[in-house]
């Protein structure tokens, strides 16, 4: 926190926040840094998570050079965006758990990805009670089923799972949406089952889906042994597949 005090103080207070106009969340970065600089961090905790509830993943794996950090008008000393967007939201996975009173509705989240634990997490705070389904064996999605470890500190993550627990979360794991039955209990539906989709060749035999193999890398189940591999594509999923 102390470094985070330290970068902000090279914020200029610009009229025109490059920062905040360049996030692609259009977080309102100037005004954080404004109640920071006043000590007001639980403020500033609110206020983020008020635009951001992913500070912990978005501050390591965000663009940030393409947003909100490239952005700054400070060229010289730009204030560190992507520390502070992930402190504030580590720091809020440290605040005490709170929630209104409950609601008697039930809703049921099929898909058990970042967006699903997002909607869980801010439905739960409302009170309403919510059941995800989930076909893998986790929660987490490409983040914790996927992407390889060295790019992020997954006991980060599992501090956000712990809580959602805490908040009431109750989970399905191993089971699909098969039936209009399965959904009779629940009041609402929310779809978080995610928009992935592989870019295909031609001739679609010679064809790995990156995520496929990164999947199959992180469960120790990959096996090309004998194989030529070529990788198309020169970007962060390339560069773990390779």
């Amino acid at each position: 926190m102390k470094e985070l005090i330290q970068s902000v103080n090279h914020c200029l207070n610009c009229k025109v926040a490059n920062c905040s106009n360049k996030c692609h969340l259009n977080i309102d970065i100037k005004e954080i840094i404004k109640l920071i600089k006043q000590s007001k961090i639980t403020e500033a905790i609110d206020l983020h998570y008020h635009y951001n509830s992913i500070g912990f993943i978005c501050g390591v794996l965000c663009d940030h050079q393409r947003g909100c950090f490239g952005g700054c008008n400070n060229k010289k000393n730009p204030v560190h965006t992507p520390e502070l967007c992930y402190t504030l939201g580590l720091k809020r996975l440290e605040l005490p758990i709170s929630k209104m009173p409950k609601r008697n509705k039930k809703i049921i989240i099929v898909g058990g990805g970042i967006s699903g634990m997002i909607c869980a997490e801010r439905l739960l705070e409302k009170g309403f009670d919510v059941t995800i389904y989930e076909q893998s064996n986790a929660l987490g999605g490409v983040l914790n089923l996927t992407m390889p470890e060295f790019r992020y500190d997954m006991e980060v993550f599992k501090l956000w799972e712990k809580r959602l627990f805490e908040l009431g979360l109750k989970c399905h794991y191993n089971t699909l949406i098969l039936s209009l039955d399965q959904l009779e209990p629940f009041d609402y539906l929310i779809n978080a089952t995610g928009a992935g989709l592989a870019k295909r060749l031609y001739n679609d035999t010679l064809t790995v889906d990156a995520l496929k193999v990164l999947n199959s890398a992180k469960t120790n189940n990959l096996n090309l042994s004998g194989m030529d591999v070529v990788v198309l594509g020169g970007g962060n999923t390339a560069y773990d597949v390779a």
